[in-house]
């Protein structure tokens, strides 16, 4: 249900729940910028905290598995090189 007021004939109708929800709009922005900003700060805490039994983090697993990633990627992409590209399709 939405809620008029009518000051006097010359102004228009001003709604109450319009003037609301632009408020709660800007309330819901700044609480949803906090929620996203506390996950984000949780999921770096989760990415950087050190495991319990190799004493490394997820973060460090990445860094050291990273080149042998890049290479396997190279060796793949040259394989399909080899493969797909002939005259015909250099052409």
């Amino acid at each position: 249900m939405e809620i008029v007021t009518k000051i006097n004939s010359t102004t228009p109708n001003i709604s109450i729940t319009k003037m609301l929800n632009l408020k709660n709009i800007e309330t819901m922005g700044l609480f949803r910028t906090a929620i996203i900003g506390a996950a984000i700060y949780g999921a770096y805490k989760y990415i950087t905290k050190p495991d319990e039994v190799t004493g490394k983090s997820i973060v460090d697993d990445l860094k050291e598995k990273a080149p042998e990633w890049m290479d396997k990627a190279k060796a793949y992409k040259e394989d399909l090189e080899a493969k797909y590209m002939n005259d015909d399709l250099a052409k």
